[in-house]
Order: structure tokens, then sequence, then C-alpha cells
């Protein structure tokens, strides 16, 4: 039997959706919230925004495009702007809300790659990031020449419980695959597993580089990374863990 995967998104999320579409036993649901920020920060940026005042925009997950398109409509706010994706992931959902993506970053997705790879110039670039997010491609790009706006426009809190839809998968008292997407996604889940005194805790498996590292610091490795931060990265991240758990049996 296939160990459930557990997604800490909604079942009806692009990604979510795909992995079930493809044969995986998916436990969806968000461990996370993202409260926004007070809206009148966002007036005068989103304005020139679509104005067309900035020369990029950088999207650096897909919960920030996810974000900007339930408040707005995502194809006409980047119209007037090239678009740069951190990875694969990001820029299909990107185009999944109706926008268009001019750079991609290498995967597996991180601020370092999407930095590395980045053509040296110079104009005004517009991040939208969580309140807390890494300082990383905010001064990775103003090394390359570019003045660099970061726009804060949510923070992820934690849930204060294990979903129920997780929980009922580890109540099982079988293998699960947790997919950690985020840095703040392993915190929430960590906390909140601890909360539950789960027994037999899931295989974390990171969406890239920076949340393996957080994984690592909470004494909870990931046990693989996937290779991109799409349906097929996490696929084969998922083979790999299954792979090592038959091995174990």
């Amino acid at each position: 039997m296939k160990p459930k995967l557990l997604v800490p998104r909604v079942p009806q999320d692009i990604l979510a959706k795909e992995l079930a579409e493809a044969g995986l036993p998916v436990a969806c649901a968000p461990v996370t919230k993202k409260v926004p920020t007070a809206s009148e920060d966002w007036f005068d940026p989103m304005q020139r925004l679509q104005q067309g005042e900035y020369d990029w925009v950088v999207l650096s997950s897909v919960a920030t495009a996810k974000f900007l398109d339930e408040h707005y409509e995502l194809g006409e706010l980047l119209a007037q702007v090239q678009v740069a994706a951190v990875g694969s992931a990001t820029a299909d959902a990107i185009r999944a809300y109706g926008g268009r993506v001019d750079f991609v970053g290498p995967d597996p997705a991180s601020a370092e790659t999407l930095v590395e790879a980045f053509p040296s110039g110079s104009g005004n670039v517009l991040l939208p990031c969580a309140v807390g997010a890494a300082p990383t491609l905010a001064e990775g790009l103003n090394r390359k020449g570019y003045d660099v706006e970061r726009l804060r426009l949510y923070e992820s809190v934690a849930l204060d419980e294990l979903p129920l839809t997780w929980g009922e998968a580890l109540a099982l008292g079988e293998p699960t695959v947790a997919l950690i997407t985020a840095g703040s996604v392993a915190q929430a889940a960590h906390r909140q597993l601890s909360k539950a005194g789960v027994k037999l805790w899931p295989v974390p498996m990171a969406f890239g580089k920076s949340s393996a590292k957080v994984l690592r610091e909470l004494g909870w490795p990931a046990g693989a990374v996937c290779p991109t931060t799409n349906t097929e990265g996490v696929l084969a991240a998922y083979r790999e863990i299954v792979a090592g758990l038959d091995k174990a049996d």
C-alpha cells in the first residue's frame, strides 16, 4: 500500500489535484493560515505595478501568486511588467492564474539559485513576500544591480491544532510522507505533531533547499528533496522515500 502523502494545501489546490490525479493517496489540509498586512500599505506599489513603473516583479512562492490572485486579477496586475518566478511550480501557478512568466529560476527552487541565474542589470524590482521572509532574494538582486522594493503582503501563522485530515491519516499507525512546502510549514507541522503527541511521525519531503534547511534545524531531516518544485518533482521525491521505507522493512 502506498503511504499517505500529507499535503499542506486545500484539496482544490492545483498541485494537490495533480498529485491526486497522478495516483498518490493524498490527505490535504493547510497547517498555516495567511493573515494579510494592512491593505493600505499595498495601494501605492500595486498602483505603480499596474502602471508599468517597475521593470520586474519577482514571485518567490506559489503562496504569493495565489494570494495576489485572490485580491487582484493576476493577469491584469502583471500585464505591464516582466515577471520572474523562483521555480517551475511558481511559474505554473502564475500561468494558471492567467499571468505571463518571462524568467523561471532553476529547480530545486530557492532564493540562492534564482539570484545566481538572474541576469545582472539595473532597474526597479518589486518583491511581494510574506512577513518574515528571508532577505536573501532582495539582497542578492541588489548585488546584481537592481533596486529592490519588498512588499510584505501577509504573515504565515501556524494553526493551533494538527488538521483533522492529517490526524486521521496518522492515526492509522502506518508510514506517511509529509510535503513541506516552506520553512513556515515545517515549523507549523513540527509544532502541531509535537502537541498532538504523534508516535509515528511522517517522513518529511522538502519542496526545496530552504525547506530542507529548516527541517534540519528542527531535528526532523527531510527524507528527500524534490528535484523540481512541481508535480513531477514531488512524484520523484515520493518514490525515493517509498523506496527507502521498503528497504527498511
